[in-house]
């Protein structure tokens, strides 16, 4: 017998989806799988909803528009959810800096584009603006403090 790992959210998430008077934000992993725990509680999400695809084109499986036009179609028909805005979210973790940031932004440009979807923001590392200002790019940007750092980098 195969063991596979289903995708599950917590029970409070119906008292959660019910409630309009509060955002619910569910990180679900970026792939089908991820949709699969969505697509269960389908009947309970609110008509007002909003479903971002997270994209860094460092990730193999995002490296090209075609990977993502195919991974978004997944999402969708998995979920039964259409999404409606991307998030950019180009990095290296520690390693990225605003080149790459910009070189990657046409690769989102078109995705958005072709998905007829709209770039909701760029997410970039406080550290990398401060230490480098902010990337030229056609987008509002997200601050955030990374928070993941290897051991061996302290």
């Amino acid at each position: 017998m195969r063991s596979s790992a289903l995708p599950a959210l917590p029970a409070k998430i119906y008292s959660s989806l019910k409630n309009n008077d509060i955002m619910t934000l569910v990180d679900l992993g970026g792939d089908e799988t991820g949709s699969r725990a969505l697509a269960r509680y389908v009947n309970h999400i609110p008509d007002n909803y909003q479903m971002y695809m997270v994209i860094n084109p460092a990730r193999p499986y995002q490296d090209t528009v075609e990977k993502i036009l195919h991974l978004a179609e997944k999402i969708e028909y998995t979920s039964r959810k259409n999404l409606t805005g991307l998030i950019n979210n180009t990095n290296l973790l520690h390693e990225t800096n605003l080149k790459f940031i910009e070189d990657n932004f046409s690769l989102i440009e078109e995705v958005s584009n072709k998905l007829k979807k709209p770039i909701i923001y760029t997410s970039v590392d406080n550290r990398l603006i401060e230490d480098e200002g902010l990337p030229k790019i056609n987008s509002e940007i997200f601050k955030l403090n990374l928070q993941l750092s290897p051991t061996w980098r302290k």
